[in-house]
């Protein structure tokens, strides 16, 4: 066996000041989590789940923080747990 690593942030830093866009997030219905140590799911995935999402005002002004936060990641996994 060989044993693997990865990077990863918590979504709790992704989303730290966003709670409409990680509710938005969990509303597409394009992941699921709950009760796992982890729940790795890379950026991209993320990013294409929020633009497919409809989101305006204010929601929509913590989605573009967050869109801002994931582009930066590249391919890092985003812990969707923590």
């Amino acid at each position: 066996m060989t044993k693997q690593t990865c990077e990863f942030i918590p979504s709790s830093e992704v989303f730290a000041d966003a709670p409409q866009a990680f509710d938005l997030l969990s509303y597409t219905n394009r992941f699921t989590w709950g009760d796992n140590n982890r729940s790795l799911v890379t950026a991209a995935r993320i990013l294409e789940a929020l633009d497919l999402a409809a989101a305006d005002g204010e929601e929509q002004k913590q989605v573009d923080i967050v869109i801002k936060r994931l582009e930066s990641l590249g391919e890092t996994y985003v812990d969707l747990e923590n």
